[in-house]
């Protein structure tokens, strides 16, 4: 039974808005009747929760409230592995001294994901705190450090009185003036922080956050981090122009809230995700039951009262406050029409939706051309019902943003696809699925003749108990298990309809694994779970809504990133942990598996990188940050593999009296190795350098590097903790390097 149903006094809600879709609105007041909707459908809840509870707790409001009854509705092509032969030495050596591969390690071919780190193989820039780096990438010289346009928040008198030609805003919605908002003399003016870079031709778009004001013309501020990053333009000079500025500052343009991701296409259409809290607590600040305001109240009269305060008060200035919040994300935003989002048990006739898993964050695309000077852009925004975290992946034709959250007792992974035409998104489909994504390489988007596909891989966790939830049923024979891995089918809905359908689906993993890497090709996948040993599986998607577990190899150890290594995609090369039989990690490992025999997947070669214990300890970033990877391909399962490593051993051998014991052992810096599959197993994976970027001791640094690798005429550039250096491939002899002193990229 509806909760409003047997309590009419509560706020009322009638249905949304009748074009409850993916479609957007013609303008934003046409929005503020769906906003109000919103508005009363969660104070509904709230109101009837502290009805019941007599406290006002959030997270009680969104797992206990109910809601009225509404109409729901939701909105490389695989080649022939050619034979491979082993390079020579005077061969690999002529190979080595011109070759170049300074891109950034993509997910999708033609799709350029940002970085905190670029070059477009004659200069580097970097991220460096809130200084963009430039160094000249064959000589080493630094040629620039260029500070990111500060944040411009006015400095009133001292009690934070504006000037009188500087007015402080009116309250209700007024005019906006994000960048003109008045702070007290003592209020802390941060300095901005660099999140990416884009590069195209002589164009580097820097992509800066901390703008977001912190004092606000209206209240309540109902949107988060409201223009909070901000696109700069800068244009590459040459070396001949360019003196001591390289980098001409061209234009800026704010974005609408956090950033999330970004990448640039072929042609220079470039495409920014970012999103903003929803902050309902505003709604329940004025209804909690403990407020003196309600106290000798009874049931009755308390919802008479907080009815009334709801629609007089609280409501009025949600609006207004989410309006003005969308009128400050540039101006011309297309704000998809309001949808509950709800799975298909949600949809059952009697079913509950949670009031508070409708309407969390905003999510916005905006795109804009990186080799217009103008930088003009278009913004279109969803409201999303996801509550933490998130991934973000992009093909070419297409972003979907899959945002975590829960639905009832369930969590699920809300995806909102955006369909992109030039510099312009829409969008296009919705759809949701069982559990969380592990990382944007569990998302894969992929067109089989006349039809369009999502595949979704997701890791769904249990109570601790090991009890499962709803739509998992368990054979009381077999141990029962706290997580479930599927990789999801769901196929792309004709042009009139909106909403991802769930086709097929393949479970993997033993009781307890959880996914621990995923690589999708277009008719096959790769997966690692893991809980104590290691099952790498092959899935076949020959039959795209029928997936099929092909092959499956059982060893120690587990992968955190497959990179192909062949034209066929059929042997990868994997970092990941090396562990014991228990499953205690025991150090960093690589791993070359080859699957062209599908029903039987082998184990290449493996080495052991480090070899930790109780008394050391080491890790790579390149575990969990596929932009600190690289594969420098020489031919057909040969080349060199690239990687950051920090590794620290006490030494842990008792001494005798008077002796003095040994310094700890400690590496900072980068690692490569020879892949060659065409020699004995042995051989395949060789260390051939090692690259030291360790700090000076006892200082300490404000900022560094990202982990990042570049390989530009024959010459390795590394970058990590406070240096950059040039390492020859054929020598292996250091070339350059710029350090960085202890007080740079301070605030």
């Amino acid at each position: 039974m509806n909760w409003t149903d047997a309590h009419s006094n509560f706020v009322q809600i009638p249905l949304w808005s009748d074009a409850a879709s993916a479609d957007t609105y013609e303008n934003l007041e046409d929005a503020e009747g769906d906003i109000e909707q919103l508005a009363m459908f969660l104070l509904n809840g709230a109101i009837a929760n502290q009805h019941t509870f007599g406290f006002a707790d959030e997270d009680l409001v969104f797992a206990d409230a109910y809601a009225p009854e509404v109409a729901l509705e939701e909105p490389a092509r695989e080649q022939e592995a050619a034979g491979a032969e082993a390079i020579a030495g005077d061969e690999l050596e002529s190979i080595l001294e011109n070759v170049n591969d300074f891109g950034t390690n993509n997910q999708e071919e033609n799709v350029r994901r940002s970085d905190l780190a670029k070059s477009n193989g004659e200069f580097l820039f970097s991220s460096y705190g809130s200084l963009l780096i430039t160094v000249d990438a064959e000589t080493g010289e630094e040629l620039g450090r260029t500070q990111i346009p500060p944040i411009e928040v006015p400095i009133g008198p001292s009690q934070g009185v504006g000037e009188e030609d500087e007015p402080i805003p009116e309250p209700g919605r007024p005019e906006l003036a994000i960048d003109s908002m008045i702070a007290p003399p003592d209020f802390w003016v941060p300095t901005p922080q660099i999140d990416a870079l884009l590069i195209e031709e002589d164009n580097l778009v820097v992509i800066a956050s901390g703008y977001s004001s912190r004092v606000s013309p209206i209240e309540p501020v109902v949107l988060s981090d409201l223009n909070n990053t901000k696109l700069h333009l800068y244009k590459i000079r040459t070396k001949v122009d360019a003196g001591a500025d390289i980098l001409e500052h061209v234009a800026t343009k704010a974005l609408p809230g956090s950033f999330q991701e970004a990448f640039s296409m072929e042609g220079g259409s470039a495409f920014v995700v970012c999103s903003n809290w929803i902050n309902t607590h505003t709604l329940f600040q004025g209804i909690g039951r403990w407020q003196d305001r309600f106290s000798g109240m009874n049931d009755d009269e308390y919802i008479k009262e907080a009815t009334a305060i709801a629609q007089e008060e609280l409501i009025p200035k949600f609006v207004d406050g989410f309006l003005y919040a969308l009128e400050g994300m540039g101006g011309n935003v297309d704000l998809t029409m309001l949808t509950l989002y709800a799975d298909a048990e949600s949809l059952d006739e009697g079913a509950e939706l949670i009031p508070g898993g409708i309407a969390r964050k905003v999510a916005s695309v905006v795109g804009f051309d990186m080799l217009d000077d103008d930088l003009t852009t278009s913004v279109t925004a969803t409201i999303q019902p996801g509550n933490y975290g998130g991934h973000v992946y992009a093909h070419q034709n297409m972003i979907v943003v899959a945002d975590q959250g829960w639905n009832q007792s369930s969590e699920m992974t809300y995806l909102m696809g955006f369909a992109l035409k030039g510099t312009t998104a829409s969008l296009s489909v919705v759809g949701n699925v069982p559990g969380s994504v592990l990382s944007p390489y569990s998302l894969d988007f992929v067109e089989v003749g006349e039809e369009s596909y999502l595949r979704v891989a997701t890791t769904q966790n249990f109570w601790s108990w090991g009890r499962p939830i709803s739509d998992f049923e368990v054979d009381e024979e077999k141990e029962e298990s706290r997580t479930k891995n599927r990789i999801f089918v769901l196929k792309f809905p004709s042009e009139d309809e909106k909403e991802l359908a769930i086709v097929g689906e393949v479970t993997l993993g033993r009781p307890h694994e959880r996914f621990t890497t995923l690589r999708f090709f277009h008719s096959f996948a790769y997966a690692v779970t893991f809980e104590q040993v290691d099952p790498f599986y092959v899935v076949d998607f020959e039959n795209p809504e029928s997936p099929e577990v092909k092959g499956e190899l059982e060893v120690l150890g587990f992968s955190e990133y497959l990179h192909s290594i062949t034209s066929d995609d059929k042997v990868l090369a994997a970092v990941g942990k090396a562990a014991d039989e228990t499953g205690r990690v025991t150090g960093i490992q690589i791993s070359l598996f080859d699957a062209r025999d599908t029903l039987n997947p082998s184990l290449l070669a493996r080495l052991d990188v480090t070899d930790d214990s109780d008394s050391s300890w080491s890790y790579t970033s390149a575990s969990w940050d596929p932009k600190a990877f690289r594969y420098l391909a020489l031919g057909e399962g040969i080349g060199y593999l690239i990687m950051p490593l920090s590794s620290y051993t006490n030494p842990s051998e008792p001494v005798e009296i008077g002796e003095v014991k040994p310094e700890p052992e400690s590496f900072v810096g980068f690692v490569g190795f020879s892949i060659d599959t065409t020699v004995p197993k042995e051989k395949m994976i060789q260390q051939v350098l090692s690259i030291d970027h360790a700090s000076q001791v006892g200082f300490y640094f404000c900022s560094s590097f990202p982990d990042r690798s570049f390989v530009i005429d024959g010459n390795l550039v590394t970058m990590k903790s406070q240096s950059i250096k040039s390492t020859n491939l054929v020598s292996s002899e250091e070339t350059w390097t710029v350090e960085m002193s202890a007080k740079d990229g301070c605030l």
